[in-house]
């Protein structure tokens, strides 16, 4: 359902407006006066309605803004300091929107701007019925509007011309021009404004090549006088206000400016409906948690196993050993003593060749790229050509303590192999 707010300051018990089932402009529905009272036995009557608010395009004003290339909560934080050079009043006042990006140009974006104690007060007055919206739009968010057309609408009481991308002009209407059967209408200066306007812009697209201009049914456009005024752009006049079916009808969710601090409350219904699965979640949650502890108990009882088991090879072998703090670091130093009180020296040269060997068999092909090598100070160095870059890949991903670095010369890489000591 859909509430038409009227255009006043204040509201009260007595406050006539309109409500309907489709948006402006839609199908062969007019909307019907009525009070606030009605709305109650409404709702009451439809415990699933879900209120939407139509606002005066009169109380929204529609800023082209350049905005940095920022993420869109951030963006949606600056917007307050975008409009301060375009509106006269405190920025804090105001409550802001970005709607769409503009077909002005790059970063680029529309921003609806609205009287925050204005729609505070139409929230408070609908509340007190216990009527709270789930959305609000301007009422030319529900134009239709193709690529590279503008929408010029006049009725009795507002005319404007709207954008694709929504930013919406307002113009001066006169209510007697209007009404007056056959009374010639002139092409408001403020289109013409606007025009010129967005033929300097960065981008293009947002000229239109064609004026949908629709008006109340008895009105007359002086379409010469129009043509004169937009030049180039192709001029089309419709009569009556029912321009689409109800099943097209709809404005674009990010129109709604029921957002930030005027967003509707949450739902308990959908609390309730949620239990269920948070509840689930949680109960998987703490079996996870469960399981965790339990493995982590099982690993460190082996390993502590584990550790018994090194201590006590370790003593039977050095039984003279005072302190046992790693028994597998002392097993190895312990051995390599050994080695050398009885001249058993290992090879650094076979040790480093074995490493070798070891890294060319992981890499397939690598051994028939081998130019040279050299054998020196501890260090052993492979000079490879003509290697691939899927082959380095792999002897990178293989090296392990070794180091293997590209040559000046194209194909060409260095593996050097260091000994490894304990």
């Amino acid at each position: 359902m859909f509430i038409y707010v009227p255009d006043l300051s204040e509201f009260g018990a007595d406050t006539p407006l309109e409500i309907s089932d489709a948006p402006p402009h839609v199908g062969q529905l007019t909307p019907r006066r009525a009070m606030i009272s009605d709305l109650a036995s409404v709702s009451a009557a439809r415990a699933s309605t879900a209120w939407q608010l139509i606002l005066p395009i009169a109380r929204i004003s529609f800023i082209d803004a350049l905005l940095p290339p920022v993420s869109a909560q951030k963006r949606q934080a600056l917007v307050q300091f975008a409009i301060e050079d375009k509106l006269t009043v405190d920025p804090a006042s105001i409550h802001a929107v970005i709607v769409s990006p503009a077909d002005s140009g790059r970063n680029r974006f529309v921003i609806a701007a609205i009287e925050r104690a204005w729609l505070t007060r139409v929230l408070r007055w609908l509340g007190g019925a216990n009527i709270h919206p789930v959305a609000a739009f301007a009422a030319s968010a529900f134009e239709p509007c193709a690529p590279r057309e503008w929408v010029v609408r006049f009725a009795e009481r507002v005319a404007y011309a709207r954008r694709t991308d929504g930013l919406t002009y307002l113009f001066e209407s006169s209510h007697e021009s209007v009404g007056r059967e056959n009374a010639p209408l002139p092409p408001p200066f403020a289109l013409t404004l606007a025009l010129n306007e967005v033929k300097v812009a960065e981008d293009t697209r947002v000229v239109p090549t064609l004026l949908d201009v629709r008006t109340q049914a008895g009105a007359n456009i002086d379409t010469a006088a129009w043509q004169q005024a937009i030049g180039d752009i192709r001029l089309k006049v419709s009569s009556g206000t029912q321009t689409q079916s109800a099943q097209s009808g709809g404005a674009p969710s990010n129109m709604n400016l029921l957002v930030g601090d005027f967003a509707p409350a949450r739902d308990n219904h959908t609390w309730r409906a949620l239990r269920p699965a948070f509840a689930l979640g949680v109960l998987a949650l703490s079996l996870q948690l469960v399981f965790v502890s339990i493995d982590a108990w099982r690993l460190a009882q082996e390993r502590r196993s584990l550790r018994g088991q090194m201590e006590s090879l370790f003593r039977q072998n050095f039984p003279e050993a005072a302190t046992i703090v790693d028994p597998g670091l002392q097993m190895r130093r312990n051995v390599d003593a050994l080695k050398r009180e009885r001249g058993i020296a290992a090879d650094e040269s076979q040790q480093l060749l074995a490493r070798a060997t070891a890294l060319l068999q992981l890499t397939p092909g690598a051994n028939e790229r081998i130019t040279a090598i050299d054998l020196r100070a501890g260090e052993l160095q492979l000079r490879l050509e003509g290697v691939p870059d899927a082959m380095r890949a792999a002897l990178r991903a293989s090296a392990g303590t070794a180091m293997v670095e590209d040559a000046p010369q194209a194909g060409t890489v260095l593996v050097r192999i260091g000994v490894t000591r304990t």
